[in-house]
């Protein structure tokens, strides 16, 4: 008898008091995992989604021909070898970027943009046709004297595209007003616009020395390329490291 109810009072503690049980395996592991994923894509993430955009690879492509333009203009590498080097990497950018005027031509017969972008639109698209030109000239293709023409006139309206995209860049990092830590948006995330906004100002100062010396040829446009050369492929390089990391 004393077995029964001294049984019995034990199955009314469990009742009442029931042991607590460790979380399933499975719950503990996803908990785990989401704490450890990271914010930001890994290095060789990055990496591969750079590499597999056609930008990245241009990108790519210009940094590297920059680079060597610097240092055989410094005369730190001597060989011959180096700028026919510099000049196979230019002419297959060229070649790469074909085409190209196709996208802003289905944005204008489309009519996806106000009437006022359709002059800038048509600048860009006079500017990728005459690029594709010079591709043809560069490969000995059609005649040199339009390759020369194309490539004048790719200039000027390279330098148009450059003036307007730096006037909008110019006009989105003024609307970037400080913010205090308070307020909806994070602080940290409009530090980095301000950032990303001053990276892309700058990165079209260096393209417009690049273009301006294209068309006046100042004596130092030698030095004056090679430098903003690289630095504007450096900085687009960075921008579109940014922008892969973060998506």
């Amino acid at each position: 008898m004393a077995t029964i109810v001294k049984t019995t009072q034990t199955i009314q503690s469990l009742h009442s008091n029931p042991p607590k049980l460790d979380a399933p395996p499975d719950i503990i592991t996803n908990r785990t995992i989401a704490q450890h994923v990271p914010s930001r894509k890994s290095v060789f993430a990055t990496v591969q989604t750079i590499l597999l955009l056609f930008d990245g690879r241009d990108k790519a492509l210009k940094t590297i021909q920059y680079t060597f333009k610097v240092l055989i203009h410094h005369n730190v590498l001597h060989s011959k070898l180096w700028p026919t080097m510099t000049s196979k990497l230019s002419l297959t950018r060229r070649v790469l970027r074909l085409g190209t005027a196709l996208g802003p031509i289905r944005i204008l017969t489309a009519s996806l943009v106000p009437p006022t972008q359709n002059l800038l639109l048509l600048n860009t698209i006079t500017n990728n046709l005459a690029d594709d030109v010079v591709c043809f000239y560069k490969l000995s293709l059609i005649n040199p004297v339009l390759g020369k023409q194309a490539q004048k006139t790719a200039h000027y309206c390279w330098f148009i595209s450059i003036i307007a995209d730096l006037k909008s860049a110019c006009s989105a990092l003024w609307r970037l007003q400080p913010i205090s830590h308070d307020q909806d948006r994070s602080y940290k995330n409009h530090q980095d616009d301000v950032w990303m906004a001053s990276v892309s100002i700058v990165k079209l100062v260096a393209d417009g020395v690049f273009c301006a010396c294209d068309i006046w040829q100042p004596s130092f446009s030698g030095t004056a390329q090679a430098w903003s050369g690289l630095i504007s492929s450096v900085l687009a390089g960075y921008k579109l490291w940014h922008k892969s990391s973060t998506t």
